[in-house]
């Protein structure tokens, strides 16, 4: 019996999808996938709204219905159908979802090649893209030496 998901799309740390854009709502949109393939995006009345493209034009929806070519704009960030659908999974596409599903964490995408949907995402400046944030590099421990001083 599959179950059915929302993913959370928005800025806040907390979501399934955390976009880093001004533009975008603390939780801006939900994202449901279907056993089709399609997603069903709510926009949670959002302030920059949420976006389709559709013969040419971006038209604003509460809800609607998006093929994985279709493309999806969450304020000023835009993103194909498929590569959010690779975001937010069907819990019932992998053979461990009832477990990942009960336990509370989202399961991961980057064992499909895809990008991993508990990193963040940020819009590049320069073209407009979404790609993941680069992880902050971690510091090393410093050593403490003991220079014998007696004590």
């Amino acid at each position: 019996m599959s179950r059915i998901r929302a993913w959370v799309v928005g800025r806040e740390p907390g979501c399934d999808v955390v976009l880093r854009d001004g533009s975008v709502s603390r939780r801006h949109a939900e994202v449901v996938c279907l056993p089709d393939g399609r997603l069903h995006v709510t926009d949670c009345a959002t302030m920059n709204g949420t976006f389709i493209l559709r013969d040419g034009e971006w038209r604003a929806v509460r809800q609607t219905f998006a093929g994985p070519a279709d493309r999806i704009r969450f304020g000023d960030c835009e993103l194909t159908g498929g590569r959010l659908g690779a975001l937010c999974p069907r819990d019932d596409s992998r053979p461990d979802a009832a477990g990942a599903s009960a336990g509370g964490s989202p399961p991961s995408a980057a064992g499909r090649g895809t990008l991993d949907s508990r990193r963040e995402l940020m819009s590049d400046p320069e073209t407009g893209e979404l790609r993941e944030r680069e992880a902050a590099p971690v510091p090393r421990p410093r050593r403490i030496q003991d220079r014998g001083g007696g004590r």
